[in-house]
């Protein structure tokens, strides 16, 4: 039996419409120019502070944090869907013992509505996303500690630098996906033990590891 912990937008869910429609407004409410595409595309996966950060001081990233937070409560959240064969893969994974966990910087409300909407919450043993400025490592942590795992048999898994980053920093072994918003390279660089190319690959990987 291993214990994973997932990413959710990238990694589970294709969730880019509902983030950037939901970005796009509150920088619309706001009267501050939209952000390319490119920089639009790397809001995914960070905190929100870590974004709105580039444009303002404290008291700018807590009122965008709002505004963003009430658009994406309202429409984003349901402007998702999930990647191919994740339903089946999280649900043999459960199947064959393995306990599965959500690690996401999402707001955990919102993530735990997600995953509701999905239809895939009852995969996990719990959902785990940010209760405030937490960044991946703290959120990876909460479950750890609550559960009291360690890292032989522990895993994060998750398409981008920050679930590499944050899996390394509490030493466990660490799966890259690459359908989601990373790229190999930065998954590599930033600790992958594992890529996986689609979901189902996952199986056949904790077999042979």
């Amino acid at each position: 039996m291993k214990h994973l912990f997932f990413d959710l937008d990238g990694t589970l869910a294709n969730s880019s419409p509902g983030i950037i429609n939901s970005f796009t407004k509150t920088f619309t409410d706001l009267g501050i120019p939209l952000p390319n595409g490119e920089t639009l595309k790397s809001f995914i996966g960070p905190p929100l502070e870590t974004s709105f950060a580039h444009f303002g001081d404290l008291t700018f990233v807590n009122q965008a944090g709002d505004i963003y937070r009430h658009h994406y409560q309202s429409d984003g959240v349901y402007q998702v869907t999930l990647y191919d064969d994740i339903a089946e893969t999280l649900k043999v994974l459960k199947n064959t013992g393995h306990k599965l966990y959500v690690a996401t910087s999402k707001n955990q409300p919102m993530a735990i509505k997600m995953l509701q909407n999905l239809n895939i919450d009852h995969y996990f043993v719990e959902i785990f996303g940010s209760l405030g400025k937490d960044h991946k490592a703290d959120v990876i942590k909460r479950g750890l500690d609550k559960y009291e795992l360690t890292p032989p048999e522990t895993y994060m898994i998750g398409d981008t630098h920050y679930d590499m980053v944050g899996g390394k920093s509490l030493n466990l072994n660490t799966i890259g996906v690459t359908w989601g918003f990373g790229s190999e390279q930065s998954l590599l660089e930033n600790g992958a033990d594992f890529l996986i190319h689609q979901p189902l690959e996952l199986l056949d990987l904790l077999k042979a590891t």
